[in-house]
């Protein structure tokens, strides 16, 4: 586990997204399937308690939909970016999260929306990467990285907005 700290905060230093100490970054790394990797964001979208910020290329999984209409009916700010084109999967989580009263909008342009990140609260970022899918929770060979460091949360919240803005633009 120490390794993998080690390894988070080299590569936040050397891609810029932050200058940290040590002690100024708590985080954990599941693999899926073996660590449960749905409920783990459940429980992250469960302990939200002022805004769910999601980017995620391919969302199929009914129970983390469940949990985003759980936390938008108990207040919880809630907005999804879907990839377009992923979108158009009969089993795309979208539409069920739209009329359920959460923010949802399909990114266009050039190249995939291939983001797979989630901040909770602009304190809590999870990242890897896990599509929000049955395959990838219990067969696939996958990870989430969940970062709790306000300056980390701060530049993804940065990232979803612009996503947020290029997906609006280009509606």
């Amino acid at each position: 586990m120490k390794q993998i700290f080690i390894c988070i905060i080299g590569f936040l230093l050397i891609s810029g997204c932050a200058e940290l100490s040590e002690e100024e970054v708590r985080a954990h790394a599941y693999f899926c399937p073996e660590d449960n990797c749905s409920l783990q964001i459940i429980s992250a979208i469960n302990s939200a308690e002022e805004s769910v910020d999601i980017a995620v290329y391919s969302f199929t999984l009914d129970s983390i939909a469940d949990a985003l209409v759980r936390a938008e009916q108990r207040g919880v700010e809630v907005r999804v970016v879907f990839d377009y084109v992923q979108s158009f999967n009969e089993y795309s989580e979208d539409e069920l999260l739209e009329r359920s009263g959460v923010y949802v909008i399909r990114k266009k342009g050039d190249g995939l929306m291939h983001n797979k990140f989630l901040v909770v609260d602009e304190r809590l970022v999870v990242t890897g990467s896990f599509n929000y899918s049955r395959s990838a929770d219990t067969k696939n060979d996958e990870n989430l990285v969940f970062i709790y460091n306000k300056d980390v949360a701060e530049k993804y919240s940065r990232e979803f907005e612009e996503l947020l803005y290029e997906s609006e633009k280009n509606g």
